[in-house]
């Protein structure tokens, strides 16, 4: 968990400051990226450091209902918008690739700019309902009110195991069919501008294809430790069963910052701008200028120079 914590900030403030710069920044998909990683600084932030706290101390959210809320609602957007903002870019790559150009409008930068405060704003809507029914009872945080326990647990379901992941999929698959058709029609042109447009489409692709499968892997134990969760709630439990549904539970949890954790690697492995974007800010390091910077001796020539140069002035 620590060392997930440690790449996933790390690797999330080096995202935010390599898509900020101007080449990628040109991109809308790297838009989409650039807010994602935002809200995945911010997850790990509020889901993990509290976390780490728990190991020696207790927990703030089982004695302080403030805590509790802000805490777990803050987590959960903040996941729900790094969703929300790969799914955008799936369906943005797909805009692109269908040729449409009034579905190529939403692949512009202006748009994508357009798009992430709606998604942070109806993001911290949807889930207002964290705010209201997260409660602290018998030391523990936690929604006790059968009803929204019940929605939240089918919101959950819906929304992050099904409907994004399926709206991920569909356009991933109907944008790939377009980049195969696509490249059949270009091909018989034989255009070296249009390859290497060609190429530029399949690289940003496939940088998006490898986020979206470590983000199924992120979310693979999501939807059956909730279900397993709500239904049990209220069943008496064995010893073993305890210990099944605390271990399923922390490997969900786990999996869940897979994603925030592992983006900044799979960004690296996956895209060959991205690589050479971070070898650039590395060159502007000030560690690596001084490494660079050569110190000539003042040796005793130097200084006869030095004095001829001045007399001769």
């Amino acid at each position: 968990m620590s060392g997930i914590f440690f790449l996933g900030t790390t690797g999330s403030l080096l995202n935010i400051i390599l898509f900020s710069r101007r080449k990628l920044r040109q991109t809308s998909c790297c838009i989409y990226f650039l807010a994602a990683s935002f809200s995945s600084l911010l997850s790990l932030l509020f889901g993990l450091v509290p976390t780490f706290y728990l190991l020696n101390n207790v927990y703030p959210g089982n004695y302080s209902v403030v805590f509790c809320k802000m805490q777990s609602y803050i987590t959960h957007t903040s996941l729900q918008m790094t969703r929300v903002f790969l799914a955008l870019a799936c369906f943005d790559r797909y805009a692109l690739s269908l040729g449409n150009n009034y579905l190529q409008r939403f692949a512009t930068v202006t748009v994508a700019c357009r798009c992430i405060p709606i998604v942070i704003l109806s993001c911290y809507l949807i889930a207002i309902h964290l705010v209201i029914y997260l409660d602290v009872v018998n030391s523990s945080c936690g929604i006790r009110y059968a009803p929204a326990l019940i929605y939240n647990s089918v919101y959950s379901i819906t929304i992050i195991s099904v409907t994004l992941p399926l709206f991920m999929f569909t356009f991933s698959l109907l944008t790939w069919v377009n980049l195969k058709r696509r490249q059949k029609q270009r091909q018989q042109m034989n255009t070296g501008l249009i390859h290497r447009d060609i190429i530029r489409d399949r690289k940003v692709f496939f940088t998006l294809s490898v986020q979206l499968i470590l983000y199924f892997i992120s979310t693979a134990l999501y939807a059956p430790n909730i279900i397993y969760t709500t239904i049990t709630q209220n069943m008496p439990k064995s010893s073993d069963q305890q210990a099944i549904g605390v271990f399923i539970n922390r490997i969900a949890l786990l999996l869940i910052y897979v994603y925030p954790g592992l983006s900044f690697s799979a960004f690296t492995l996956s895209s060959g701008t991205f690589r050479r974007e971070l070898i650039n800010l590395w060159r502007f390091l000030p560690i690596h200028c001084v490494r660079g910077t050569t110190v000539t001796p003042h040796t005793t020539s130097n200084r006869r120079t030095l004095n001829l140069t001045n007399n001769q002035s």
